[in-house]
């Protein structure tokens, strides 16, 4: 049945989609099997038609949505309580990086990039951006423009951003699936019950019996500089990293004060400290609209 009605959905060709309206409509968010390929394609089409999903990325959930569409990624920022001025992740298949990302300032070859990517589980890559990428994730500081890729070679996501591909979006873009300060979600009823009412589908998986280090965010490294430089350690450990960059010729991963993922405690504590912030500026803006200057004489 529920097959059925996305066929139609498709047919119908209908970009004020009715069947799934939870982002404006408080509608329960529609759920979908990353297996299933009909659920894919359908999940496709409404990337394609603005739409934002949480979608299964190879052991953790990530906000997406098509990254060319500056409004649907802000409501991702939004739905995150992120700072508007916070930039997303491009993921996009190693052999379209190009339009994207300007790999001659790089001091490393196209063929050693892509075959990095495809060799480890998942990996988040800085690099310079080309003129081609979306103007809203490019990260700039002084004359320096650069874009942060991930991607894992994860079947269900492949087949997704194909068939996202083939009717015309070039590239998703979004952040993993947790609030601010919290844990990325792998957990399918976590998901739903946190982003239920905000996203407009689930493309679920189950990854319980995944190894607990591959449910973390992507590790990151940047290839801007002369040498690789560890931005951050999640998912793939620095052994992992430094083994696939010496099987391609890399030099030496070099390291900077490391970003790790935090523990349970540090990230409820660093929540606690944001929320107390917060609901002080609150309590300060109301005082200040009740403020009268006191009368003279």
């Amino acid at each position: 049945m529920l097959e059925q009605c996305i066929y139609n959905d498709m047919q119908e060709k209908r970009s004020d989609i009715k069947l799934i309206g939870s982002e404006l409509s408080q509608r329960p968010a529609l759920r979908l099997s990353a297996d299933n390929p009909i659920h894919r394609n359908y999940a496709a089409y409404l990337l394609k038609n603005g739409k934002i999903g949480a979608i299964a990325f190879n052991g953790i959930y990530g906000l997406f949505a098509s990254a060319d569409n500056e409004p649907a990624h802000g409501r991702i920022l939004k739905i995150k309580d992120r700072p508007n001025d916070k930039h997303g992740v491009l993921v996009v298949p190693p052999e379209r990086l190009r339009e994207h990302a300007d790999i001659s300032k790089t001091n490393y070859t196209y063929g050693q990039i892509t075959k990095l990517q495809k060799h480890l589980h998942a990996l988040g890559i800085i690099l310079p951006a080309s003129e081609g990428a979306p103007e809203h994730l490019v990260h700039k500081k002084g004359e320096d423009r650069t874009i942060l890729t991930i991607w894992t070679e994860y079947h269900p996501l492949r087949m997704l951003i194909e068939e996202f591909q083939k009717l015309g979006g070039r590239a998703l873009a979004g952040t993993s699936a947790n609030r601010s300060g919290q844990l990325t979600h792998f957990d399918t009823e976590a998901v739903w019950q946190d982003f239920k009412l905000d996203v407009c589908f689930i493309l679920e998986a189950d990854y319980s019996r995944f190894p607990k280090e591959r449910r973390k965010s992507t590790s990151i490294i940047d290839l801007t500089g002369d040498d690789p430089v560890l931005h951050r350690v999640g998912n793939v450990s620095q052994e992992e990293i430094d083994a696939g960059l010496k099987k391609f010729g890399f030099p030496s991963l070099q390291l900077q004060p490391v970003k790790r993922a935090l523990t349970f405690e540090e990230l409820r504590q660093e929540w606690y400290v944001a929320a107390h912030a917060r609901y002080l500026q609150r309590l300060i803006d109301n005082l200040n609209k009740f403020k009268h200057p006191m009368p003279q004489g």
